[in-house]
């Protein structure tokens, strides 16, 4: 009998895990501790559609991508179209059109380096492998890589832009599912996060019914309506979960879907 691997949580980033764990052998039980909506996934990497064999996924892509009510009437429309989203920022700005083609060539670039390091095993940061990676970027896009992701949101695009439409709508993608302002610090990092698996000129990640398809197969089991109380450690090494209702479930493996500091604070005595 294969040993139990626990997965906190039921999102699409959880079933990726729990099925990728199924595959190699292991029996998988997942704790669904909220209700999720499936239908949300963002970008999925062409290795997860390959190797859970994903011929039923679903992705949705709208054009335009982002639409802006503007203050005197009419909106802004961002399209997949390069050339189209420039005729519309012209109407407001001129020079922001200008603008537009350089500023979303140069983050496509950086957002093509973490697609391709988000599909692989983590780097070495001081491994030859990923310096060769960055040294493809070539001086420009090595000093943007420095330079971008520490930043504010507000703060790239005031670099780029003069109208507040277009650095609303570009911000917003900065703060997506963030409890931080368009001010803090890391957050154009998260607008390059959202623009990786789509093309030059896109912020919004794609939708896709991935969580619904995963959630629907054999392979797992899914329990609802538990909550996690506690990861347990015993001499060391994780020993399983305790729920809430005082259920204690063995297992050498825990995956936790929940933030770090819920998991590594609040779940694992901070010791640990």
């Amino acid at each position: 009998m294969s040993e139990l691997a626990v997965v906190i949580g039921a999102g699409a980033d959880e079933l990726v895990a729990a099925h990728t764990l199924a595959r190699a052998g292991r029996e998988v039980l997942v704790i669904a501790e909220r209700d999720h909506s499936f239908d949300d996934a963002g970008w999925v990497p062409p290795p997860v559609v390959r190797d859970l064999g994903l011929s039923d996924l679903r992705v949705q892509r709208p054009d335009p991508w982002i639409a802006v009510p503007l203050p005197g009437g009419g909106r802004l429309e961002l399209w997949r179209d390069l050339a189209r989203s420039a005729q519309a920022i012209r109407r407001l700005s001129p020079r922001d059109a200008a603008n537009w083609p350089a500023f979303c060539e140069r983050l496509s670039r950086l957002a093509r380096l973490f697609e391709k390091l988000y599909a692989a095993p983590p780097p070495d940061p001081l491994g030859l492998g990923f310096a060769l990676r960055v040294r493809r970027l070539g001086r420009q896009g090595i000093e943007d890589l420095l330079r971008w992701p520490p930043m504010s949101v507000a703060d790239l695009l005031d670099d780029w832009f003069e109208c507040d439409a277009l650095k609303g709508a570009l911000g917003a993608a900065g703060v997506l599912h963030l409890r931080q302002g368009p001010r803090s610090g890391g957050t154009a990092f998260r607008l390059l996060h959202q623009h990786v698996g789509s093309p030059a000129g896109v912020f919004r990640p794609p939708r896709s019914n991935l969580g619904q398809v995963l959630a629907q197969r054999p392979g797992i089991e899914i329990r609802r309506g538990a909550a996690i109380a506690r990861i347990e450690v015993r001499q060391g090494r994780v020993s399983g979960v305790t729920l809430q209702s005082g259920e204690e479930i063995a297992a050498p493996v825990v995956i936790s879907g929940a933030d770090p500091r819920r998991t590594l604070l609040r779940l694992i005595e901070p010791g640990w």
